[in-house]
């Protein structure tokens, strides 16, 4: 009997359901703020991690350092959507920048064509460094946009194994 491996059986469900499980399209995503879903975004960028990496020139060693891994560190996440009555993020940031630091956690969540979470990730003890407001121009129809930079002690990325 023949040992079917996970990128084998992800393509049979994808055969058997019509559903397009690889690549996942990036345009259908929520973002949480502490449990509540704060409103559809246009994007979210900045889920980077880099790590610092040590060298170390070995006596006698001559072909090359010895390398270590350092420090991780986090991009910020920038965070654009279409502005609506509520003034939940400004108040927010407003709060930071009046001395009241109030740390939250947050999820990015990737979701299918049918609204189900594929993939998120978890954004620990964020706080917001930076808020824009909408441009103005009275010679375009657009929609007024809101741009919040948040910073974050680091992320998570749950599995599901596949």
């Amino acid at each position: 009997m023949a040992v079917v491996g996970s990128g084998a059986a992800s393509a049979a469900i994808q055969r058997a359901t019509g559903l397009r499980l690889d690549p996942l399209g990036s345009y259908n995503f929520n973002v949480e703020i502490e449990g509540i879903l704060v409103g559809g975004f246009m994007e979210a960028k900045g889920l980077e991690a880099t790590t610092d990496v040590l060298r170390y020139q070995e006596g006698g060693k001559n072909l090359g350092d010895l390398v270590f891994p350092g420090r991780t560190k986090f991009s910020d996440i920038t965070l654009t959507h279409g502005m609506t009555i509520s003034d939940s993020l400004y108040l927010w940031y407003m709060d930071i920048a009046n001395g009241s630091i109030k740390k939250k956690n947050a999820t990015i969540y990737l979701m299918s064509h049918l609204g189900l979470p594929l993939k998120w990730w978890n954004l620990i003890n964020c706080f917001p460094v930076k808020w824009v407001g909408p441009t103005f121009n009275a010679s375009k129809s657009g929609v007024a946009v809101e741009v919040l930079t948040i910073v974050h002690e680091g992320m998570s990325k749950p599995t599901l194994g596949i």
